[in-house]
């Protein structure tokens, strides 16, 4: 189990290590601080609160403390996305040490582009007042 929540953690921070995006539209309703509030991995049938979700990895697994699963609940809500009108962003995954700078852009309706420093790029679309992006069955859900 220490290596599922392990692979959660990293998957997870290596996805908000993507999250710098691309310049583009100025006046839009994803301007804002964004934080992880759920996430799907695999296996899992829907995103579900961070908690919920690592409980559910833990289960699946044996041996795993409880002061584990608060560490990887803990990593993973720390992941912030600062959107501003300037067209710039940047990502932050708190005690992973990943902070990345930024520009993005609207690609199509609610459909984000985020370029990361080195090229990489990340699509989110607004999903009511959820930001969400999705790869490979895995997900991470944003909330301001």
């Amino acid at each position: 189990m220490k290596k599922k929540v392990l692979a959660v953690t990293l998957a997870v921070g290596m996805t908000a290590g993507l999250l710098a995006g691309c310049g583009g539209k100025k006046e839009t309703s994803v301007v804002g601080e964004w934080s992880v509030t759920k996430i799907k991995m695999e296996g899992m049938d829907e995103a579900k609160p961070v908690k919920e979700a690592v409980e559910e990895l833990a289960e699946s697994s044996s041996g795993v403390t409880e002061e584990e699963i608060q560490q990887a609940v803990d990593l993973m809500s720390q992941i912030t996305l600062v959107i501003n009108e300037d067209g710039t962003m940047s990502a932050n995954a708190g005690a992973l040490g990943i902070e990345q700078d930024g520009t993005w852009e609207e690609t199509d309706d609610n459909t984000y582009s985020l370029t990361s420093e080195e090229g990489d790029v990340l699509v989110l679309t607004l999903e009511g007042d959820e930001l969400v992006t999705e790869a490979d069955g895995e997900m991470l859900v944003f909330e301001k």
